[in-house]
């Protein structure tokens, strides 16, 4: 399975990654008057991290694991998956307690 941005959003949306602004398809093929715009903001802490020019996550352990893919080595542990999953579980049913 190859990982990248090169899909289109699922919707009938449009977004603008300078911005994060999603407007409805047809609503972005149209200039904006201002007027009736739809905008999503992103949190403030994605924010700060966009800010400070950090990735959110590892580039480097991401292109190791696309070469291992692509090179056969990647393996998969379903038992370790399986117990990363029963962990979330566990955190999010203690963490709404």
């Amino acid at each position: 399975m190859k990982i990248d941005n090169s899909l289109p959003p699922i919707g009938n949306t449009t977004t603008n990654p300078a911005t994060r602004e999603t407007k409805p398809a047809a609503a972005a093929a149209t200039p904006s008057t201002g007027a009736n715009t739809e905008r999503i903001d992103i949190s403030s802490l994605s924010a700060q991290l966009q800010k400070a020019g950090e990735a959110p996550f590892d580039a480097t352990r991401v292109d190791g694991l696309r070469q291992a893919v692509a090179e056969g080595r990647f393996q998969i542990n379903p038992e370790r998956i399986a117990d990363r999953l029963i962990d979330g579980i566990r955190e999010l049913l203690t963490s709404r307690r």
